[in-house]
């Protein structure tokens, strides 16, 4: 995939957002951001998001996480650009049944100047308490490229989340999923089936319901992948009962990558 959506995909600072009234159902929000990479060139990233949950969720607890802590059905859109050429558009869902259970996927399109990915995600799992939930998702990525090629991924994702309320600060967003992917590729003069497997770990320490310290570890069983190391701050300024602004800025160790970002998100 274009290197402009690996900061979308695999950083935090796009699922942040807030208010400061006591519930709502819809939330609308606009991130602008830049990435800078190890090579002095940099990229601006736009995002657009629009969530909409069937019952009204509280804003208790970090803003940042009110949808994940409401454990309740919702459907989502959002569309992100980065760099001159690359965009992805998003739309899905999550149904929770009665005992506990859920159901989730979204459907996903990313163009740029060198391929086109159709991407499918279905999955579900298992709210084992109101903080915690264990899930398994199958993804299937189809890359249409400017070739005589088949080519496409077939990813298989487990991953448990919790966050651990604590007394002095606010709490501890944890997070650990194992991922295998498959590529495939196949034309006249050149084939590949590879498989690895990635180990990510990931904390946030929210030390207000504000603001956020993050840590994340990506390790991948081919040596020829490198491992990735993050770090991140996030913050959230309520501005009434409908606006709040957002800022994040993060830096990946291993490529020595930094992104700042800022977004305005309405929530009524």
């Amino acid at each position: 995939m274009n290197r402009y959506f690996l900061p979308l995909l695999g950083l935090p600072f796009l699922s942040i957002s807030a208010t400061a009234q006591d519930t709502f159902q819809h939330q609308a929000n606009i991130t602008l951001g830049t990435v800078e990479w190890d090579d002095n060139q940099s990229d601006e990233l736009i995002a657009l998001s629009y969530d909409y949950y069937l019952a009204p969720i509280s804003t208790e607890g970090p803003y940042a996480l009110n949808g994940f802590l409401a454990q309740t059905s919702s459907l989502n859109a959002s569309f992100n650009k980065a760099g001159g050429d690359a965009k992805l558009w998003t739309a899905g869902g999550t149904w929770v049944f009665g005992n506990n259970w859920f159901v989730r996927g979204n459907y996903s399109i990313t163009s740029d100047n060198q391929a086109d990915f159709d991407v499918i995600n279905i999955g579900g799992g298992w709210f084992i308490n109101d903080a915690t939930e264990a899930s398994l998702h199958y993804i299937s990525t189809d890359i249409d490229a400017d070739c005589d090629c088949n080519w496409g991924t077939d990813t298989w994702q487990a991953q448990i989340r919790s966050f651990v309320a604590l007394q002095a600060t606010a709490g501890v967003d944890l997070s650990a999923s194992w991922r295998n992917n498959r590529g495939q590729f196949e034309s006249s003069a050149y084939s590949y089936d590879e498989s690895v497997n990635a180990f990510d770990l990931q904390a946030d320490w929210y030390l207000t319901r504000s603001l956020a310290l993050g840590a994340e570890i990506i390790l991948f069983d081919d040596s020829n992948v490198d491992s990735q190391y993050s770090l991140s701050a996030q913050y959230w300024l309520p501005l009434g009962n409908t606006f709040s602004l957002q800022a994040s800025l993060a830096h990946e160790l291993q490529f020595s990558t930094w992104e700042a970002s800022v977004g305005v998100t309405g929530r009524f």
